[in-house]
């Protein structure tokens, strides 16, 4: 759901922040700062807001909106380098350090294959519609993906060379995006469009190709940490 204050667009905020609270006047946290939310065109998706003294809380029903391959590459930069590009608190300075403490395999050029136990994990930084995009590749070449999400996919096995030829048989121009039922009723007009047209285009703005044809291109790094 959008979040508006006058004019200005502000974010968005999953409508669960809205409905769980049982006050007459919701106040919900967004950017860092608390709202009070004035009124709901709850068919537009749309909250006007206000600022708020008062704390503002705001809840997510599932995962937070995907990033996008460039943001993840930004991120990606900057665990290499660890140049921000800005001044860090002590705090920040230090969680960045221990982040790039804990991935001293990346290095921004080479794609990450790092096994661990039962587990094997690609970390590609692509964002997520590239990232879910793959892990659909992969599950065709029948590898068992637990998750994807911004940075990376975590597979099933412990056979990291098995990852590798799965990767190489991966055809970009073939692969499909999944269509969650969830997704396809938040599309506008679903209402409108036959079954097979709704999932054409959910699929078509879901997909990364390039960014996945990109990823596939690039040279592949086992690493088995000690």
């Amino acid at each position: 759901m959008a979040v508006r204050h006058g004019n200005v667009d502000l974010g968005s905020i999953d409508p669960l922040s809205i409905e769980s609270q049982r006050t007459a006047v919701p106040v919900i946290l967004l950017g860092g700062r608390s709202w009070r939310v004035l009124d709901v065109d709850w068919p537009g998706r749309v909250a006007s807001v206000e600022p708020a003294a008062e704390q503002g809380r705001s809840r997510w029903a599932g995962s937070a909106r995907a990033l996008n391959a460039e943001l993840a590459q930004a991120i990606e930069q900057v665990l290499v380098t660890g140049d921000s590009g800005v001044t860090l608190s002590r705090r920040a300075g230090a969680a960045l350090a221990g982040l790039r403490q804990d991935m001293p395999f990346l290095d921004g050029e080479t794609l990450p294959v790092v096994a661990s136990g039962d587990e094997v994990r690609i970390w590609t930084f692509a964002g997520g519609r590239a990232n879910v995009m793959l892990a659909a590749g992969l599950s065709s070449q029948r590898l068992r993906v637990r998750t994807a999400d911004n940075f990376s996919i975590a597979i099933a096995t412990s056979d990291a060379n098995e990852v590798i030829w799965a990767l190489q048989a991966v055809e970009p121009a073939g692969l499909r995006v999944p269509t969650p039922d969830r997704l396809l009723n938040e599309l506008k007009y679903r209402a409108c469009l036959p079954d097979a047209r709704a999932r054409a285009v959910l699929s078509a703005r879901l997909a990364a190709p390039e960014i996945v044809e990109k990823l596939l291109r690039k040279p592949r790094r086992v690493i088995r940490p000690v």
